[in-house]
């Protein structure tokens, strides 16, 4: 939202994108994917628990909505692994993914040590999924996408598309550009 601080709309550049990804471990992965491919809330990234995953059909079951999310075949297949090696570690797939995360501190706390761990910028979490809204951006209609990323406004989702936008060198006019440079709204609705 606009009024939000420029910390919380900040995204993730290709490049460190790129980084994290190369991050090793099902945990961290799944971590990171869940952000970056379906955009969770930190507080329903905290929630989530196997039994809100479809892994046969790479849904996810949200409680606020009969519409499950849909995971990218990446998240699917990291998760997967990941309920594979629980299991062979003698864990159930019961309860929460992710037990060692209380609350969105300890979301924000585990991105910045894989921020640092990757050698990048340490960001928090609503910048993982402003940048998943970026990368949605060019494969979703905005209503759709605001629907799925659970933002307030469209304002939000038209300047992440926009900003996606510019990112990949489309043309914007100087005004626009230096706004997206400083992460600032660039269109009334």
């Amino acid at each position: 939202p606009p009024n939000e601080p420029a910390a919380r709309r900040r995204v993730f550049s290709a490049a460190e994108v790129k980084l994290l990804l190369k991050i090793r471990g099902n945990d961290d992965q799944a971590f990171l994917l869940l952000g970056l491919r379906v955009g969770l809330k930190a507080d329903a990234l905290v929630a989530l628990t196997w039994e809100q995953l479809d892994l046969n059909n790479n849904t996810i079951r949200r409680a606020d909505t009969e519409r499950p999310l849909t995971l990218d075949s990446s998240a699917g297949r990291v998760l997967r692994r990941l309920a594979t090696q629980r299991q062979a570690q003698g864990h159930s797939l019961e309860g929460k993914v992710f037990p060692d995360l209380h609350g969105p501190g300890d979301v924000d706390r585990q991105l910045r040590h894989l921020c640092t761990k990757a050698g990048i910028q340490k960001k928090n979490w609503p910048a993982l999924r402003n940048t998943a809204g970026v990368i949605q951006s060019g494969k979703s209609d905005l209503v759709t996408l605001q629907e799925v990323m659970e933002f307030k406004s469209l304002r939000s989702v038209m300047y992440l598309s926009e900003k996606r936008r510019y990112e990949e060198g489309e043309p914007v006019d100087n005004v626009r550009k230096a706004r997206l440079q400083n992460g600032r709204r660039s269109m009334k609705v």
